[in-house]
């Protein structure tokens, strides 16, 4: 199969072969290196410590949330734009933008859809170990591709809205 991305024809195949997992599926970590992982107990200092308050992006939304981001980190051939979400201090949940090119030269002006639609699943169907080859059915707003466990839960959701799709990592 080829897929279609940002004006690149990519080998889906490819893509699909990048198959190590980053997220743990029996207690919800999340690789990083083999220096770092990100799990439930990751507190805001943990993420300054390891990239850097350079790079690392931190929003203090108020007393009781904030987040933080760090952008083109690569892991297992993929690049991510990874947003960690704390409150009270607790990481409550994260969000992955995969990407396959090192340089982020994404916009509206060569949104591909189909591309993130199938980017962003196969990363996520490979992360939860999952065969079974969903089917989106964009027609239906709220959609999502989810995995629920005892830790917490990960998924990719459709925003019907502005017909975009983000992968999420949400501990109990």
């Amino acid at each position: 199969y080829l897929l279609r991305y940002k004006s690149f024809k990519i080998n889906l195949s490819k893509t699909l072969s990048m198959n190590k997992k980053m997220i743990d599926t029996t207690n919800g970590n999340i690789f990083i290196s083999k220096d770092f992982e990100v799990n439930s107990s990751t507190k805001l200092v943990d993420l300054e410590n390891y990239f850097g308050k350079d790079k690392l992006e931190v929003d203090i939304v108020s007393e009781k949330y904030c987040n933080a981001t760090v952008r083109d980190l690569e892991v297992f051939g993929y690049y991510f734009i990874l947003s960690f979400y704390f409150e009270n201090e607790k990481l409550t949940h994260a969000n992955f933008y995969p990407r396959l090119e090192a340089e982020n030269n994404s916009s509206w002006d060569n949104y591909d859809q189909k591309a993130e639609m199938d980017l962003k699943t196969s990363w996520m169907a490979i992360q939860a170990g999952d065969t079974s080859k969903f089917v989106w059915d964009l027609n239906i707003a709220g959609r999502h591709y989810s995995f629920s466990y005892k830790w917490g839960s990960m998924g990719t959701y459709y925003d019907f809205k502005n017909g975009t799709f983000l992968c999420v990592l949400t501990y109990k």
